[in-house]
């Protein structure tokens, strides 16, 4: 008996126990909130599907765990301001004032380090995401939603404001500069450009 203890207690746990698959999928069809529960539901479905297919073969895989791992965790919640080419001072005035209301949230976000601008935001918390925002933070979805709307903000995933950060920092973006972007849809890294 002790032996089999032993046994139990130097066996790892199963890293995909971690992986909580969840009805709480952030989807936006025009309003109709039968298609996207249609569609989260799929979506759940498919993400249970991909899971058991893997947990069935799970010794043959062992090593993509910890990525499956990762892909099940939410990503932060990001976003941007905008600047504006046309009325500088006018842009400045909107950003300033609206950073006094995210600076109201800085225990939940703030600006990422490698931003010279600080034009970039993320969240600092663990637990926000753009699924759990309306539950952590009421206030913060409402400002974030209101300068989207107003086009003082842009909710952009980090993945895709990097590369416009990197092409600025490395002096190869500039007007008339031509760039061929695979990845272009739905535009709003040639916005942030």
């Amino acid at each position: 008996k002790d032996e089999k203890k032993k046994k139990n207690a130097t066996t790892p746990s199963n890293p995909l126990e971690s992986i909580k698959i969840t009805d709480e999928v952030p989807v936006q069809c025009d309003n109709d909130t039968s298609v996207s529960q249609t569609l989260a539901t799929e979506i759940s479905g498919l993400q249970s599907k991909l899971l058991q297919a893997f947990e069935t073969r799970q010794s043959e895989f062992a090593h993509l765990a910890p990525f499956l791992v990762s892909l099940s965790k939410p990503l932060p919640l990001t976003f941007r301001f905008r600047s504006w080419e046309g009325d500088a001072s006018s842009s400045i005035s909107r950003n300033k004032d609206i950073r006094r209301e995210v600076v109201d949230h800085s225990d939940l976000v703030g600006p990422v380090e490698y931003d010279p601008t600080r034009m970039i935001y993320q969240s600092n918390n663990a637990d926000l995401s753009k699924a759990s925002l309306s539950r952590i933070s009421p206030s913060l979805k409402e400002v974030l939603v209101e300068n989207s709307s107003n086009g003082t903000l842009a909710r952009q995933e980090l993945g895709s404001m990097l590369p416009v950060l990197a092409l600025h920092g490395g002096g190869w973006l500039q007007s008339g500069s031509k760039v061929l972007d695979l990845c272009a849809s739905p535009g709003s890294k040639t916005l942030q450009a």
